[in-house]
């Protein structure tokens, strides 16, 4: 009778066998979660720095949107431009334009590594912030301007911008 129990249950090589096969698989598997955190954190770091410099960009583009075109200075690593403080204001059913066309002045520049604006801080780590003109066929003036952040690699990030615009006339220091 005891030996009919025994030839049913397992024995103990056979559970110490299941243990270390056991044991095996979840190294391995240890090991991929591991490094897929690490993937994750070097990800995520990447996203961070690249979505900082898109950022940059849409806040630029918003600002020099409001800019009075005739105001354009561009002198070094500096643009600087006379903003307006609201072209519509909001009533109840609709927008009308503001007659009295009020500015501020607003300043971009890079200094040190790090680019301002209105000297306050608006990204570290930056290369290179360049601002230019040229005229295209029509005889438009396009605003571009280029911006590097610094990476890890030898390969610096950068985006170009071209903004078209149309009848200015840009003073230069």
């Amino acid at each position: 009778m005891r030996e009919a129990l025994y030839k049913e249950a397992f024995s103990i090589i056979e559970m110490l066998f299941v243990i270390l096969i056991i044991g095996l698989i979840s190294t391995a598997l240890l090991r991929n979660i591991q490094s897929l955190q690490s993937q994750n954190k070097a990800l995520h770091k990447f996203l961070l720095k690249q979505s900082s410099l898109f950022e940059t960009q849409l806040f630029i583009n918003k600002h020099l949107y409001l800019a009075k075109i005739d105001s354009i200075i561009i002198s070094g690593n500096t643009l600087q431009y006379d903003a307006y403080n609201a072209l519509f204001l909001p009533a109840k059913n609709a927008n009308f334009m503001d007659i009295s066309m009020k500015t501020t002045p607003q300043t971009i520049k890079l200094i040190n590594s790090e680019l301002y604006f209105n000297d306050k801080l608006l990204l570290k780590g930056v290369e290179t912030f360049l601002a230019s003109t040229n005229k295209n066929a029509q005889d438009e003036i396009i605003l571009s301007y280029r911006l590097c952040i610094k990476d890890t690699s030898k390969n610096n990030k950068c985006i170009d911008e071209h903004l078209l615009l149309d009848n200015i006339e840009i003073f230069y220091k």
